[in-house]
């Protein structure tokens, strides 16, 4: 991108902002009341808000992106046996979901540093008891950026008992 089409791209951005910012607060309402009714047909409706003009909410913020993500891992959960909404259990707003999703981040990141064991006892601890599913390490190590993800996974498929076939 050339200074002059960055211009355009950052004065874009600028007349969009009021429109960006309403959306957001859209969707954080609608993302409430989905934790509060563990209800994931609310998911399309989050997502149609995600549209702005050119962009997508999650090229704008980081929030939206991991928000973005989210959803795609709860999605994935519903279709497991049981449909149980793992990702969404212990969890009282949009701001605990985003701490959520960081956190197993960082966690994923001791795995990948073989970080000292006195540090990996907290991490397998939250990997087993942070309702945390095969589908968010999938989706988080697919996502975010790590130097060897399917090392990640199968590390944290091990401390689960997942299987790492």
């Amino acid at each position: 991108m050339n200074k002059k089409e960055n211009t355009i791209a950052l004065s874009d951005i600028e007349n969009i902002r009021l429109e960006f910012f309403e959306k957001k607060k859209q969707i954080i309402k609608l993302v409430e009341q989905m934790i509060y009714q563990q209800d994931l047909t609310y998911i399309p409706r989050i997502m149609f808000y995600f549209t702005v003009r050119n962009y997508r909410l999650s090229q704008l913020n980081v929030d939206m992106r991991k928000l973005e993500s989210i959803c795609e891992i709860i999605i994935s959960e519903s279709m497991l046996p049981g449909g149980k909404l793992i990702f969404l259990e212990n969890i009282n707003s949009f701001d605990e979901l985003i701490v959520k999703y960081t956190h197993i981040i960082l966690m994923l990141r001791r795995l990948e540093f073989k970080f000292p064991e006195n540090i990996l006892e907290e991490t397998i601890d939250y990997l087993l008891n942070g309702s945390i599913s095969i589908c968010a390490i999938r989706k988080i190590t697919d996502c975010e950026i790590f130097a060897n993800p399917e090392y990640v996974y199968g590390q944290a498929l091990r401390i689960i008992g997942g299987d790492t076939n």
